[in-house]
């Protein structure tokens, strides 16, 4: 069990602003059978620092948890809350790990149009060769909406498919092949 807060102050533009953050998870074992959950609520909670020119906004130095995929575009998470839960099941005769993760967060959650995102996605790692060989793959979908006066404005509707192969050749070569779609 993981937890974390913190209360920022920013003046920025003369204007005294506020932000906090909560995030928490869990984890637990029983046997070869694993849950994780993990939580998170921020209120105007932003760590940014000097200009980029080329984007025309400020790098974010710290990135608090998104809940998502590294690979997953996050437009905003300065007022956001959420949740996300993965279970997973290792099969060690087989060197086979099965896993199946859900995430829901709500983006501009005192904005006038709050955006919801579901995204469910599993996978699977089969590992050969002590390790020295593998083959994984996963597959999801990703929603966005936005909800105003209960009509839903679809905002974005994705699926995603990785697949990722290690193959030893033996000695120190192999090949790697790696696709994301």
């Amino acid at each position: 069990v993981y937890g974390e807060g913190s209360v920022q102050y920013r003046r920025l533009a003369g204007a005294d602003q506020v932000g906090s953050a909560l995030y928490g998870t869990a984890d637990a074992r029983l046997g070869d059978f694993g849950l994780l959950l993990e939580g998170m609520w921020l209120a105007g909670f932003e760590q940014r620092g000097s200009s980029n020119t080329a984007l025309g906004n400020r790098f974010a130095y710290s990135i608090p948890p998104t809940l998502e995929r590294i690979d997953q575009e996050v437009p905003n998470n300065r007022d956001v809350v959420g949740g996300r839960a993965r279970a997973e099941y290792y099969f060690p005769d087989w060197d086979l790990l099965l896993y199946g993760n859900g995430v829901y967060r709500i983006n501009e959650i005192e904005g006038p149009k709050p955006v919801h995102t579901w995204h469910a996605f599993g996978g699977f790692q089969w590992t050969q060769a002590g390790g020295r060989s593998r083959l994984g793959g996963a597959f999801g979908k990703r929603d966005e909406a936005q909800l105003a006066d209960g009509v839903r404005e679809p905002i974005r509707d994705m699926w995603n498919l990785d697949l990722d192969l290690l193959q030893s050749l033996g000695g120190a070569w192999s090949i790697h092949v790696t696709t994301q779609m």
